[in-house]
């Protein structure tokens, strides 16, 4: 379609058909495009168009930034013609013929006095008209701030001979030069192999709205970028684009590609709506990229039967999030009505997401979150956060709920660790459970050869808590049965609440379970301090509440100063609870640390 609407353009210069020239350029950007060497005044100098000349002139002879399409065989065919010896200036996919040297290559010395002035020009153009008419007729031109002479008498032979030499010295700057002068002055073409090359903020916005390939040329500082969709390729190049006033996502639908960039944005802004810096969905690719976000975002809507989801890059994520960093300084703050989640990487993971890290310092108040995804229905893998969250609440009736890595797991977390500090801190009164784990909280689905190595720490005042160093819960999610495999915890949980009659269940590995599930070939040889007083808690070394529809193979925890018990079984509700230490085959306590990595089921991060 872009092809055809190209192809009616150069037309209507070709047969000087000003109504069908005036319905192009109601499109918005289109007096800005070029083809190939060729802008739209030029071309229209070179086929002679008089009456879109008369009508645009002035407004095209102003434009100095193009975006570039090719230009087809005919407008190069009629230029050699024309164009003779003076080809050669020409030569090569970054020139371009602006309207001025155009008007000296046809001999329209009067017509390029005229709008000289009004023209913009590079020392190259002047140059190059001083080299055109050298060529054509061995004649000086006379340059000065504001004017032109064009040459109207022969020059003697002494003249010519000085031109000349000067002329092939011109020549020489001009090859050194002329890499610097036209990088900087000009697009490409937007396809794979010549990307529009954009250096500053003007050149991006007009590039990145045609879909097209766009790769950076240097650092950018933009006010702000929002696009409905955007289905190109927009290639950083290593450089960085600095967002100074963003206040919606860069882009609402992502279904190109965003890779080899670094992206920056201090953001206070108040939003009603799910918000998040790159996209809201993506369904392309996001590669190689560094995200970082300073500031505060605070939710100001209304909504109370759906959740709202903020993140840092993506809010539902359906296709590839891979060699993502993001660094965060931010604070998020919830209405303390609505349901607010933040994620790192997305609120909802229906993709891959692959050798992930985030970093930073994270302050949610009245929001529940986790560092790389809220909620993942697909596969999240490689992925490390480092991320301090720090968790404030003071409303009755809402539970609190951070995960290392993810809230909510229906599919697969592999090779992640979370090395990070949680601090949660509650003084509502009412009604409240916090649930905290160090990679997952709820999981449905498979968790394999994630660490924990991070701290937790919870000190509330009312609440009854559900803590776990590698998932809080284990539930079952259409039959399939709930599994955390090969994995270690040697990070810290530290619980302190006042109200002796709220209930805790932590454990090293998986704070509580009801359901049929499977903890195989785990070890813990982290810390679990307790209150003080309180008598209502389970906490295990392995697992705080265990039922009798669960296997358990191969594992190990360390009993420590607090003289851990490995799990507490439910053995039936009549009968009640039982602290069981060690069985055989199933789970072991040490008293030495060494002693478990010993063991084969020991295994540092690699």
């Amino acid at each position: 379609m872009q092809d055809e609407l190209l192809w009616d353009l150069f037309i209507s210069i070709k047969k000087d058909d000003i109504k069908a020239f005036d319905k192009h350029m109601a499109e918005p950007h289109a007096k800005e495009i070029a083809f190939g060497r060729f802008p739209l005044l030029s071309l229209c100098y070179l086929y002679d168009a008089n009456k879109i000349i008369s009508k645009y002139e002035n407004e095209l002879i102003k434009i100095n930034n193009y975006i570039r399409f090719e230009e087809n065989d005919e407008m190069y065919s009629k230029f050699k013609a024309i164009s003779h010896r003076v080809l050669r200036l020409y030569v090569g996919e970054n020139k371009m013929v602006s309207p001025l040297e155009m008007l000296c290559i046809l001999g329209r010395a009067s017509r390029l006095e005229k709008i000289y002035n009004a023209a913009p020009k590079s020392a190259l153009i002047i140059e190059n008209i001083k080299m055109i008419e050298q060529i054509k007729t061995s004649r000086a031109v006379d340059v000065g701030e504001t004017r032109i002479v064009m040459p109207r008498q022969p020059m003697n032979k002494k003249t010519k001979r000085a031109l000349m030499i000067a002329c092939a010295a011109s020549i020489l700057m001009i090859f050194i030069c002329v890499g610097v002068i036209f990088g900087v002055s000009n697009f490409g073409i937007g396809t794979d192999s010549k990307p529009y090359v954009v250096y500053n903020a003007q050149q991006l916005q007009k590039a990145i709205q045609t879909n097209a390939n766009v790769v950076l040329g240097s650092n950018i500082d933009i006010n702000a970028i929002s696009l409905d969709e955007f289905s190109g390729s927009l290639n950083g190049n290593g450089y960085t684009l600095t967002l100074l006033n963003q206040q919606e996502p860069i882009c609402k639908d992502l279904t190109g590609v965003i890779k080899n960039i670094s992206i920056k944005a201090n953001l206070n802004i108040s939003v009603d709506q799910d918000f998040a810096l790159l996209t809201k969905n993506n369904k392309g690719t996001i590669s190689d990229v560094e995200v970082q976000v300073l500031g505060e975002i605070t939710y100001i809507g209304t909504a109370t039967t759906t959740s709202t989801y903020i993140s840092a890059v993506s809010k539902e994520n359906e296709g590839s999030i891979v060699n993502t960093k993001v660094d965060l300084d931010l604070i998020v703050n919830g209405n303390k009505t609505s349901e607010i989640l933040f994620g790192g990487l997305t609120g909802n993971n229906n993709g891959d997401i692959n050798n992930v890290e985030v970093s930073g310092k994270l302050v949610l108040n009245h929001v529940n979150g986790a560092s790389i995804a809220c909620e993942n229905q697909k596969s999240i893998t490689n992925a490390k956060s480092a991320l301090d969250i720090t968790q404030t609440s003071d409303v009755n009736n809402v539970n609190l709920i951070i995960g290392g890595i993810a809230n909510v797991n229906a599919a697969d977390i592999s090779n992640c660790e979370y090395s990070g500090n949680i601090l949660i801190e509650n003084k509502n009164e009412l009604g409240v459970y916090v649930f905290a784990a160090g990679i997952n909280v709820l999981n449905y689905a498979n968790i394999d050869k994630c660490k924990f190595s991070g701290t937790i720490k919870v000190d509330t005042t009312y609440s009854g808590n559900r803590i776990g160093g590698i998932v809080t819960e284990m539930a079952i999610l259409q039959n399939e049965l709930p599994k955390i495999t090969n994995c270690g915890v040697s990070g810290d949980i530290d619980i302190n609440y006042e109200n002796t009659n709220s209930f805790t269940y932590a454990g090293g590995i998986l704070g509580y379970t009801q359901s049929s599930c499977n903890v195989d070939n785990c070890f813990f040889i982290g810390t679990i301090k307790l209150p003080k007083e309180g008598q209502l808690m389970l906490v295990g070394g392995l697992v705080g509440l265990w039922n009798g529809y669960n296997t358990i193979q191969n594992n190990a925890y360390y009993v420590g100063e607090n003289n851990l018990h490995g799990i507490y079984y439910l053995r039936s509700y009549f009968i009640g609870y039982e602290a069981l230490d060690n069985v055989e085959g199933l789970f072991t306590g040490y008293s030495s640390i060494d002693d478990i990595k010993a063991l084969e089921i020991y295994w540092e991060w690699i």
